[in-house]
């Protein structure tokens, strides 16, 4: 079972597969580094337009929320987090 969901943004064309892993990776990342943390969403949160990644614990409340203002700026910032910390231990 995965613990994120796409809301309201679509992955299509080539690199669609390759931001899902990202986004998977991403999430169990989060999921490790905060136990209380249960679901990420990411995408489309309200109304403004923007972008955001969403964490909900396991009351369905929101203790953190990152906002973006396109889906490549969030997209580049969970690929870069994955970068970094696959590239921390050789820092």
């Amino acid at each position: 079972m995965e613990n994120f969901q796409i809301v309201q943004m679509r992955l299509t064309g080539v690199d669609a597969q390759y931001y899902r892993c990202q986004l998977a990776e991403f999430t169990e990342r989060m999921l490790k580094k905060f136990p209380d943390v249960t679901n990420i969403q990411y995408g489309k949160q309200d109304s403004r337009g923007g972008f955001s990644i969403t964490f909900f614990d396991n009351k369905h409340c929101v203790p953190m929320q990152r906002q973006f203002s396109s889906k490549e700026l969030m997209l580049g910032f969970v690929v870069g987090y994955n970068q970094a910390q696959c590239n921390h231990g050789y820092l």
